[in-house]
């Protein structure tokens, strides 16, 4: 898992093309929630991400737009226009997250999450492949 994370960094500063891929990012946001995305990418370097968190016993879906820029420090996936799903009507009280992915010197990929309000979170990503790909986007209640 960590090979394909590492080659997918790569991908991002080498290329910055994307053929629609698919991965998971998780993290634990400020108030301890457990939030988990679904990002799907494009060749275009933009991309959606649907992210699922709970709210009590409430189950919570919130979309943004993602843009991938290289910075001086790194990698960065930013998230804009936080909306209901599949709508384009504003979400309340979501801050855009924003991933900063860094590789160091010994090729460990560590990724933090900034999101618009200031809160930071270490965060996690993995590519998902294969016949698991409509298996997972159905967890968010997406279809490609």
């Amino acid at each position: 898992m960590k090979k394909i994370i590492i080659c997918m960094f790569f991908a991002f500063i080498a290329t910055n093309v994307f053929c629609q891929e698919i991965y998971e990012i998780n993290w634990i946001g400020s108030s301890s929630s457990h939030y988990q995305g679904a990002l799907v990418m494009f060749k275009n370097n933009t991309g959606k991400l649907r992210v699922k968190y709970h709210k009590g016993m409430e189950i919570i879906m919130v979309e943004q737009t993602m843009k991938l820029e290289n910075t001086i420090l790194g990698t960065r996936l930013t998230g804009y226009n936080p909306v209901f799903p599949d709508t384009e009507k504003k979400f309340p009280v979501y801050n855009a997250d924003n991933f900063y992915l860094v590789n160091d010197e010994y090729n460990n990929l560590t990724i933090t999450n900034i999101d618009d309000g200031g809160s930071t979170s270490k965060a996690s990503i993995r590519l998902i492949e294969g016949d698991e790909i409509n298996e997972f986007l159905l967890l968010f209640n997406w279809k490609l």
